[in-house]
Parts: structure tokens; C-alpha cells; sequence
């Protein structure tokens, strides 16, 4: 596997995580009410991040801790980086038509060359710093952990495989059940790793080591598409309608603690200050639970 240039993440990311716990918050509150629920939900609060976007021009989102958001185009070969302060994004060339990006830097955002099966993290100027090969594995999606660890979900071999801080592979474990898993989400606060099947409406639950924890059908997102932790453990899920749920982890199973409607929702990200991002048709909005 050809790797070059050193991983420049390292243990500096859990560092980071708590570092900027209370960075950038953006403005314009848009508060949303949740029906109530047994379990006395809290209110979602919906902050604008980004407004004015073209119209379905974007299909992926990312975020780096700082505050930058990363938006790929739905078209390929390009993403617009927003930086907290600067009036005007700026564009980023990716590498082919077909890429997937994820955020959880300190700065900067990763992709997924699915074309050319390489692995690619970008610094917040747009410059490529580290590029590796994904050494046979697929990624239908990934995610980045606090760890500095990388999930990756391959479809065809239904198997999550993890990559070190220094992108070698640390495990792998073969998925259960039937179907096509599409989203991955994992957080290390909870030791949980989500995987969803749109397609049978499921949603499957590990622990980080390849347990299966739960398995059950997910009606309160049907066939979640999209899936983001936020920095308290909940599981934030869209599915192909307007609706973000989001859920507790309770007695090894998923309790869902409300939800929010949002025109032309698209994707969720894990946000900085650990909120959760979400793209809808003309803007990115910040979700957090009061």
C-alpha cells in the first residue's frame, strides 16, 4: 500500500475534541419544539450555519473542529470550504467525480477517492497532506473517531475494517443479517459503532470491538440513509424524507428522544462544540438537544 507523507492527526485529535468543546457556535437561532414523548424529550435547538446555499448543489458535508465546513458538490471533482470569519467560501478540487468526505480534524476534512480507491486528508487551505491507498477494503462510508482511528464500511464484503493513527488496519469484523449496510457512525464515548440498511429500514449496533450489541428496525428514520453522534453519545439519523431523528442508547436498545423537520435534508456530520451538522436544499443548520 502505497502511503504518502506521515498521518498528520495522531493522538492530538482526542486532545483537540475537548479543546474546542466551546469553540465556534453560530448564530441566527431557529429553535424547533419536539412532540412530547414518555421519556420527556428536550427541545432540539436549530442554529443557521450557512444560509443561501445553491439549491441541491451539494450532496456531502463535513466539518473540522475548528468551525470550517466542508461542502462536496453533488456534481463531483469539487467541494467549497466555509471558514469561520471569511465571507466568501473558496473551492477544492477533489480527485474524482465519485468521492465521500468526512470531517473531525482540528482543521481540514478527509475524502474517499472511490474511483481510484485512495484515502486522502486535505489541510483547511484546500492542500493535500496525506494520501494512502485503501489496500483492498471498499467504503460505501466512513468516519472518523476521536482516536484518531478510521471506520470504514465496505459493502461488498459486509465488514466494518479500522485504521490506526497511522492508517494500518487495526481489526475488522464481518456485518450480520441481511442487506446493504450505507451509513456508519461511531462514538467512543458510548464504545458504539451504528450501521444502517436503508433498504430494510434496520439499524445495527456494535460495540468498537465488533460485538453485535442491537438489531432492530429503525421506524423512526425509515431507511436512515445519513448517521452523526453527537459529543453526548445520542445518534442523530436521516432517512430519504426531511426528518433528523435523534436517540438515546438505553438498555441495548435505541430510544428516540425527538426529531426535527428540515426542507431537502440531505446528510448530518458531527459539528464542533459537539454539536451535529445537517445539509438541507439552501443551508447548513446546527442541531444540539437542550
Amino acid at each position: 500500500m502505497a502511503i504518502r507523507g506521515m498521518p498528520p492527526w495522531g493522538g492530538a485529535i482526542a486532545a483537540a475534541a475537548i479543546a474546542f468543546a466551546l469553540a465556534w457556535l453560530p448564530s441566527c437561532a431557529t429553535p424547533g419544539v419536539l412532540a412530547n414523548r414518555p421519556n420527556g424529550p428536550r427541545d432540539v435547538k436549530v442554529t443557521r450555519a450557512v444560509s443561501g446555499l445553491d439549491p441541491d448543489r451539494y450532496s456531502g458535508l463535513a466539518a473540522s473542529l475548528d468551525g470550517g465546513l466542508f461542502l462536496a458538490e453533488q456534481s463531483g471533482w469539487r467541494a467549497q470550504a466555509f471558514r469561520p470569519g471569511e465571507g466568501r467560501p473558496f473551492e477544492i478540487a477533489l480527485p474524482s467525480a465519485r468521492c465521500l468526505v468526512a470531517g473531525g480534524f482540528i482543521q481540514g476534512f478527509c475524502a474517499v477517492d472511490l474511483v481510484n480507491r485512495e484515502f486522502i486528508r486535505f489541510d483547511q487551505h484546500g492542500s493535500e497532506a496525506y494520501r494512502a491507498g485503501l489496500g483492498g477494503h471498499g467504503a460505501a462510508a466512513f468516519c472518523l473517531a476521536a482516536s484518531g482511528e478510521t471506520f470504514f464500511l465496505d459493502a461488498d464484503a459486509v465488514a466494518v475494517v479500522v485504521r490506526d493513527q497511522g492508517f494500518r488496519e487495526s481489526r475488522r469484523w464481518q456485518l450480520r443479517g441481511a442487506g446493504r449496510p450505507q451509513a456508519i457512525a461511531a462514538d467512543l464515548l458510548e464504545g458504539l459503532v451504528a450501521v444502517a440498511y436503508p433498504g430494510e429500514g434496520r439499524l445495527d449496533t456494535y460495540s468498537t470491538l465488533g460485538v453485535l450489541m442491537d438489531s432492530s428496525p429503525f421506524s423512526a428514520a425509515p431507511g436512515p440513509q445519513s448517521l452523526a453522534f453527537d459529543g453526548r453519545g445520542r445518534l442523530w439519523a436521516a432517512g430519504p424524507g426531511e426528518r433528523a431523528a435523534v436517540f438515546r442508547f438505553s438498555g441495548r436498545r435505541w430510544a428516540e428522544s425527538g426529531s426535527v423537520e428540515i426542507a431537502g435534508l440531505k446528510a448530518l456530520a458531527a459539528g464542533p462544540g459537539g454539536t451535529v451538522l445537517a445539509l438541507g436544499r439552501e443551508q447548513v443548520l446546527n442541531l444540539s438537544v437542550e
